[in-house]
C-alpha cells in the first residue's frame, strides 16, 4: 500500500469538519490543515480567503 490515503468524498468532508479551536485543542498545526485543504479539496468547495 502507498503512503497516500484515498480522496475523501465531499459529503464526508462536511460531516467531519472541525473548527480551528478544535484543531488547536487536538494539537493540529494550522499550516498542516491549510496545506491539506489546498491539496485535497476541490476549489469549488473552498471559499477563498475565509480560512
Amino acid at each position: 500500500m502507498g503512503s497516500t490515503p484515498p480522496p475523501i468524498p465531499g459529503q464526508l468532508l462536511v460531516q467531519i469538519f472541525i473548527t480551528k479551536e478544535e484543531e488547536k485543542a487536538l494539537g493540529i498545526s494550522e499550516h498542516i490543515t491549510v496545506d491539506w485543504r489546498q491539496n485535497n479539496i476541490p476549489d469549488i468547495m473552498i471559499k477563498k480567503g475565509t480560512d
